[in-house]
Protein backbone atom coordinates (compact mmCIF):
# COMPACT_ATOMS: atom_id res chain seq x y z
CA UNK A 1 0.00 0.00 0.00
CA UNK A 2 1.34 2.95 -1.26
CA UNK A 3 -0.20 6.38 0.35
CA UNK A 4 -0.75 8.30 -2.22
CA UNK A 5 -4.00 10.53 -3.49
CA UNK A 6 -4.47 9.88 -7.35
CA UNK A 7 -6.31 12.84 -9.23
CA UNK A 8 -6.86 13.71 -12.72
CA UNK A 9 -4.96 16.14 -14.55
CA UNK A 10 -8.10 16.93 -17.30
CA UNK A 11 -11.57 16.82 -17.82
CA UNK A 12 -13.58 13.62 -18.15
CA UNK A 13 -13.27 12.27 -22.06
CA UNK A 14 -13.03 8.70 -22.64
CA UNK A 15 -11.31 8.02 -26.12
CA UNK A 16 -12.04 4.15 -25.07
CA UNK A 17 -15.57 3.60 -24.40
CA UNK A 18 -14.08 0.75 -22.12
CA UNK A 19 -12.29 3.01 -19.57
CA UNK A 20 -13.10 6.43 -18.12
CA UNK A 21 -10.73 8.86 -17.37
CA UNK A 22 -12.91 8.17 -13.58
CA UNK A 23 -12.32 4.41 -14.00
CA UNK A 24 -8.84 5.09 -14.56
CA UNK A 25 -8.08 6.79 -11.58
CA UNK A 26 -10.32 5.04 -9.10
CA UNK A 27 -8.57 1.38 -10.47
CA UNK A 28 -4.94 2.94 -10.00
CA UNK A 29 -5.91 4.32 -6.54
CA UNK A 30 -7.65 0.79 -5.60
CA UNK A 31 -4.57 -1.07 -6.89
CA UNK A 32 -2.51 1.80 -4.58
CA UNK A 33 -4.48 1.22 -1.74
CA UNK A 34 -4.50 5.27 -1.87
CA UNK A 35 -7.65 7.74 -2.66
CA UNK A 36 -8.46 9.60 -5.50
CA UNK A 37 -10.28 12.71 -6.72
CA UNK A 38 -11.96 12.90 -10.02
CA UNK A 39 -11.72 15.92 -12.41
CA UNK A 40 -15.85 16.62 -12.74
CA UNK A 41 -15.92 18.91 -15.65
CA UNK A 42 -15.58 17.83 -19.55
CA UNK A 43 -12.46 17.77 -21.27
CA UNK A 44 -13.64 20.72 -23.51
CA UNK A 45 -16.04 23.60 -23.26
CA UNK A 46 -17.63 24.92 -26.40
CA UNK A 47 -15.24 28.31 -26.17
CA UNK A 48 -12.32 29.63 -24.68
CA UNK A 49 -14.44 31.98 -22.54
CA UNK A 50 -17.18 29.43 -21.60
CA UNK A 51 -13.49 26.93 -20.31
CA UNK A 52 -12.62 30.21 -18.50
CA UNK A 53 -15.36 30.28 -16.72
CA UNK A 54 -15.48 26.77 -15.76
CA UNK A 55 -11.91 26.75 -15.10
CA UNK A 56 -12.67 29.72 -12.20
CA UNK A 57 -15.85 27.47 -10.92
CA UNK A 58 -15.23 25.89 -6.68
CA UNK A 59 -15.13 22.73 -8.13
CA UNK A 60 -13.06 22.54 -11.70
CA UNK A 61 -10.53 25.56 -9.49
CA UNK A 62 -9.97 22.74 -6.65
CA UNK A 63 -9.51 19.60 -9.58
CA UNK A 64 -7.07 21.80 -11.25
CA UNK A 65 -4.93 23.23 -8.43
CA UNK A 66 -5.07 19.17 -6.56
CA UNK A 67 -3.72 18.36 -10.18
CA UNK A 68 -1.13 21.16 -10.39
CA UNK A 69 0.33 20.33 -7.00
CA UNK A 70 0.67 16.50 -8.08
CA UNK A 71 4.36 15.16 -7.61
CA UNK A 72 3.83 12.64 -10.31
CA UNK A 73 1.66 12.66 -13.44
CA UNK A 74 0.89 9.61 -16.19
CA UNK A 75 0.41 11.00 -20.06
CA UNK A 76 -0.06 9.80 -23.32
CA UNK A 77 1.56 10.90 -26.23
CA UNK A 78 -0.48 11.30 -29.24
CA UNK A 79 0.81 11.79 -33.05
CA UNK A 80 -0.98 14.99 -34.36
CA UNK A 81 -3.04 13.56 -37.41
CA UNK A 82 -3.17 10.22 -36.51
CA UNK A 83 -5.28 7.50 -34.10
CA UNK A 84 -5.85 8.67 -31.01
CA UNK A 85 -5.12 12.35 -31.47
CA UNK A 86 -7.69 12.10 -34.36
CA UNK A 87 -10.80 10.73 -32.27
CA UNK A 88 -9.92 13.45 -29.17
CA UNK A 89 -10.70 16.38 -31.70
CA UNK A 90 -13.42 14.16 -33.17
CA UNK A 91 -14.94 13.45 -29.07
CA UNK A 92 -14.87 17.26 -27.93
CA UNK A 93 -16.18 18.42 -30.69
CA UNK A 94 -13.51 20.05 -32.85
CA UNK A 95 -15.25 22.38 -36.14
CA UNK A 96 -13.57 21.67 -39.16
CA UNK A 97 -12.07 24.96 -38.57
CA UNK A 98 -10.38 23.88 -35.72
CA UNK A 99 -9.13 20.70 -37.18
CA UNK A 100 -7.77 22.77 -40.23
CA UNK A 101 -6.07 24.95 -37.74
CA UNK A 102 -4.27 21.90 -36.31
CA UNK A 103 -3.19 20.84 -39.53
CA UNK A 104 -1.91 24.34 -40.67
CA UNK A 105 -0.24 25.32 -37.50
CA UNK A 106 2.53 22.23 -37.77
CA UNK A 107 1.26 20.44 -34.66
CA UNK A 108 3.65 17.16 -34.26
CA UNK A 109 1.41 15.94 -31.05
CA UNK A 110 -0.50 16.20 -28.29
CA UNK A 111 -0.37 15.58 -24.62
CA UNK A 112 -3.06 15.81 -22.19
CA UNK A 113 -5.20 17.06 -25.28
CA UNK A 114 -2.58 19.98 -25.86
CA UNK A 115 -1.55 20.24 -29.16
CA UNK A 116 2.65 20.61 -29.77
CA UNK A 117 5.20 21.75 -32.35
CA UNK A 118 8.01 20.15 -32.68
CA UNK A 119 10.33 21.79 -30.22
CA UNK A 120 7.41 20.91 -27.61
CA UNK A 121 6.05 24.22 -27.25
CA UNK A 122 2.40 24.26 -27.31
CA UNK A 123 0.69 25.79 -29.83
CA UNK A 124 -2.12 28.74 -29.44
CA UNK A 125 -4.86 27.19 -31.06
CA UNK A 126 -8.63 27.54 -30.76
CA UNK A 127 -9.25 24.06 -29.63
CA UNK A 128 -5.99 24.23 -26.58
CA UNK A 129 -8.16 27.51 -25.52
CA UNK A 130 -11.00 25.75 -24.42
CA UNK A 131 -9.64 22.75 -22.81
CA UNK A 132 -9.79 22.08 -19.09
CA UNK A 133 -6.78 20.30 -18.21
CA UNK A 134 -3.38 21.36 -17.10
CA UNK A 135 -1.54 23.35 -19.90
CA UNK A 136 2.03 22.35 -20.93
CA UNK A 137 3.79 24.77 -19.22
CA UNK A 138 1.98 23.49 -15.73
CA UNK A 139 2.84 20.04 -16.70
CA UNK A 140 6.90 21.14 -16.64
CA UNK A 141 6.49 22.31 -13.15
CA UNK A 142 5.61 18.44 -12.13
CA UNK A 143 7.97 17.09 -10.57
CA UNK A 144 8.09 13.90 -12.71
CA UNK A 145 6.33 13.31 -16.02
CA UNK A 146 5.46 10.05 -16.90
CA UNK A 147 4.42 9.55 -20.73
CA UNK A 148 3.35 6.00 -21.88
CA UNK A 149 3.41 5.76 -26.11
CA UNK A 150 3.57 2.94 -28.68
CA UNK A 151 3.72 2.28 -32.08
CA UNK A 152 6.57 3.59 -34.46
CA UNK A 153 3.86 6.29 -36.20
CA UNK A 154 4.72 8.16 -32.78
CA UNK A 155 8.16 8.83 -33.30
CA UNK A 156 7.76 12.57 -34.03
CA UNK A 157 5.94 13.48 -31.67
CA UNK A 158 7.24 11.33 -28.71
CA UNK A 159 11.14 12.59 -30.41
CA UNK A 160 9.14 16.95 -29.66
CA UNK A 161 7.92 15.99 -26.61
CA UNK A 162 11.06 14.88 -25.50
CA UNK A 163 12.65 17.79 -27.23
CA UNK A 164 10.31 20.09 -25.18
CA UNK A 165 11.21 19.21 -21.75
CA UNK A 166 7.67 17.28 -21.51
CA UNK A 167 9.04 13.81 -20.19
CA UNK A 168 10.89 12.70 -17.42
CA UNK A 169 10.33 9.38 -17.87
CA UNK A 170 9.19 7.61 -20.74
CA UNK A 171 7.99 3.89 -21.32
CA UNK A 172 7.42 2.40 -25.25
CA UNK A 173 7.05 -0.40 -27.44
CA UNK A 174 10.19 -1.83 -29.01
CA UNK A 175 8.71 -0.22 -32.63
CA UNK A 176 8.69 3.21 -31.28
CA UNK A 177 11.97 2.78 -29.46
CA UNK A 178 13.47 1.41 -32.80
CA UNK A 179 11.79 4.61 -34.94
CA UNK A 180 13.54 7.12 -32.09
CA UNK A 181 16.88 5.74 -32.54
CA UNK A 182 16.93 5.84 -35.79
CA UNK A 183 18.52 9.33 -37.41
CA UNK A 184 15.91 11.79 -38.10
Amino acid sequence: RVNVDVVQIAGELSIDSRFSGHDLVRNLAHKLGGTYQYFNAPAAAVDGPTANALARSPQVARALDSARGSDVVIVGIGQSGEGSSNLFLERVGASAAEVQEVKDSGAMGQLSGRFFDKEGRELDLQINRRLLSLDLHELRKIKTVIAVASGERKGAAVRAAIQGGLVDVLIIDEPLSLRLLERE
